[in-house]
């Protein structure tokens, strides 16, 4: 690293107007043990011997700082939210993400803390999605390639899709085993409200309401048959069953740039699995 530092320090900094009361409040709300401390200027607080937060003395002046710079881990989201609620803590909602959900709230001299829960996989249900946009159909191992160059040509023809909801999303949709004709090949498009005049050379697919198992993806375009087995192994290991004759649907927030095979891509990945 340099000269100029040599690694992270064991515990991170919050300052608070009374240590004495935050340490009380650190260890009654959020279970935490207190270590070196001498109440007054400083306290270390944390857990069997490892400490996560050196409280420190800010006097009257105090800032609080406004956004979390760190989080808590969680292995129920949703019970350590109601938990902090039961206790007379103000919560923000939970937000949800793909690979993880998260949620703020503060301690009493407003410092912003939050807590996350990280997940492999989650099993999430989607309402019907209409889509508009491009059917790609190539070889099998040209879709990594020709889906980017379809996504580039949709980006540019937004403007012409009539009722778009939250166009900045690009949404896939696919099965995973063909019944016919009819199925193959990856459709590409933005969410619509309804179905208006579609545009030239672009179609309209809907994706009734179905239950999935959504993972994350961040990586080369050509690796992501490689998430989808970890997928798959992971729907298995959780007991649940895929139904690999329905749709398949894959989400990206950043997309429509030139990209050749190989390119990175962020996707969420919802592979469809019974009730």
């Amino acid at each position: 690293m340099g000269e100029a530092i040599k690694g992270i320090a064991r515990a991170i900094s919050v300052h608070v107007k009374d240590v004495g009361e935050s340490m009380r409040w650190y260890a009654e709300t959020l279970g935490l043990e207190a270590g070196p401390n001498d109440g007054v200027q400083y306290a270390e607080m944390g857990r069997d011997g490892r400490y996560w937060l050196h409280l420190i003395r800010g006097g009257e002046r105090l800032v609080p700082i406004d956004r979390a710079v760190f989080l808590f881990d969680s292995d129920d989201i949703e019970l350590s939210r109601a938990s902090l609620v039961a206790k007379g803590v103000a919560c923000d909602a939970i937000r949800w993400e793909a690979d993880h959900a998260s949620f703020r709230f503060r301690d009493p001299d407003g410092n912003a803390l939050a807590a996350l829960q990280s997940f492999d996989m989650r099993v999430v249900e989607l309402d019907e999605l209409k889509l508009v946009g491009f059917r790609v159909r190539c070889e099998g191992d040209q879709y990594a390639a020709e889906i980017p160059k379809a996504a580039v040509r949709l980006k540019a023809r937004l403007a012409e899709i009539e009722h778009a909801v939250e166009p900045k999303w690009m949404v896939g949709a696919f099965k995973p085993v063909e019944d016919g004709e009819e199925d193959d090949g990856y459709w590409l498009g933005v969410r619509v409200e309804q179905f208006g005049e579609v545009p030239a050379g672009m179609t309209t697919i809907t994706v009734p309401p179905q239950r999935y198992a959504l993972k994350w993806h961040y990586g080369p375009n050509t690796e992501v048959g490689k998430t989808y087995e970890r997928l798959h192994r992971l729907i298995r290991e959780a007991g649940l069953e895929r139904e690999p004759d329905a749709w398949n649907v894959e989400i990206g927030k950043r997309w429509g740039e030139p990209m050749e095979a190989g390119g990175t891509v962020e996707l969420e990945l919802y592979e469809t699995i019974k009730p």
